[in-house]
């Protein structure tokens, strides 16, 4: 018996539908990836932090290659991306990497020197911080309750509003 191979497969979708293709997809039971990041918008009486698609009209897919016609019936999906004649295929490796890169600009993206912060986990969990430096993942914070210095990473910080 031969194995059915599922392999990742790119889709080119309409204008910001990417969220809703994804929603229909998953309907079907398809596994589909989304690679999404947080922005700051402003509307006319606030500033807001959206998620948006990392790449715009792009949505990643997993199955078998013989199924991939049937997605163009979905509204939202304009067509597959293909590559040297064939349907572009990307690897396990490639999305992992992809979710690598977006965790580690999650925060980077949200909190900036100056920024009130409580801290989420470690020795210091729940106390409140403020930004002094960011240095890739690391941040710099002085706790106001000891008035210390604390080296902590960007993931284990969130921004107070």
């Amino acid at each position: 018996m031969k194995e059915i191979k599922f392999e990742w497969y790119i889709l080119y979708t309409a204008p910001r539908a990417e969220k809703r293709v994804k929603e229909r997809l998953a309907a079907l039971g398809v596994e589909c990836y989304l690679p999404l990041h947080s922005v700051r918008r402003r509307w006319s009486d606030r500033m807001k932090v959206v998620e948006v698609p990392l790449f715009s009209s792009y949505i990643f897919v997993r199955c078998h290659e013989s199924r991939l016609s049937s997605f163009l019936m979905l509204s939202g999906v304009v067509r597959i991306v293909y590559y040297e004649g064939r349907a572009a295929k990307i690897s396990q490796e490639e999305i992992v990497s992809i979710d690598r890169f977006l965790g580690l600009i999650k925060y980077n993206e949200v909190v900036k020197v100056g920024d009130k912060v409580e801290i989420v986990s470690g020795p210091f969990q729940m106390k409140e911080a403020i930004v002094l430096e960011i240095n890739g993942n690391n941040v710099t914070l002085t706790l106001k309750e000891l008035g210390a210095k604390y080296i902590s990473t960007l993931s284990h910080v969130e921004k107070i509003e």
